[in-house]
């Protein structure tokens, strides 16, 4: 059972490292794209004499604050991967002590239950040979239940952890993708900055 747990846990984990790889080539996609565009603009200015402000057309401005705001919603997003990063590591270190706990745990119960069962099955023995049946030795059993009962528990305890680690691995996995579709909201918004200003250099007669 912790066995496929653990797998199970270890198939999500290799998918949300794979997400973050994918992630983190967006951003530098995203960036490139955002440095050439900034390039592009510094060269047209730099090209002739800078204009006065009433001869920028309405489209360029609108084109220098998207701009901007894009600058500043990657950024954004750079950020929002870091953190994400860094709680999928937080999270793959725990869900590796508390299977190595689980694994342990397993072990010992079973060991316990064995323990149980033949200490049992010998005062039984001991019992009907000293001819006392419901003797002083029967007293041994419910603190040997009770023994296996608190095993049970601290074993359960955590299978429960677990669960709530699963349940938080599948949360940051939903926050991986709501980053995922940010960065390739942001990367369709710079390809349609970057056709206004290769179509605003050519109807103006510069080239691109």
């Amino acid at each position: 059972m912790a066995n496929e747990h653990l797998r199970a846990r270890g198939g999500q984990v290799e998918h949300l490292r794979s997400q973050r790889r994918q992630l983190q080539d967006q951003a530098w996609v995203l960036e490139a794209q955002v440095d050439a565009l900034s390039r592009a603009r510094v060269v047209g200015a730099s090209s002739s004499v800078a204009p006065p402000p009433s001869m920028i057309s309405e489209q360029e401005l609108e084109l220098m604050r998207e701009l901007d705001a894009v600058q500043s919603e990657l950024t954004a997003t750079r950020m929002e991967l870091g953190q994400a990063r860094g709680r999928v590591l937080r999270a793959e270190e725990e869900m590796g002590r508390l299977g190595s706990v689980m694994e342990s745990r397993e072990e010992e119960f079973i060991i316990l239950c064995r323990e149980r069962d033949s200490l049992q099955t010998r005062v039984l023995e001991l019992e009907a040979s000293a001819g006392v049946p419901g003797g002083l030795m029967t007293d041994l059993l419910p603190s040997l239940h009770a023994a296996g009962d608190r095993d049970r528990d601290a074993l359960q305890s955590s299978k429960d952890r677990l669960r709530a680690m699963e349940a938080r691995s599948q949360e940051l996995e939903g926050r991986l993708r709501a980053v995922e579709d940010r960065s390739r909201g942001v990367e369709v918004r710079l390809r349609q900055r970057g056709e206004i200003v290769i179509c605003s250099r050519s109807s103006s007669g510069k080239s691109p």
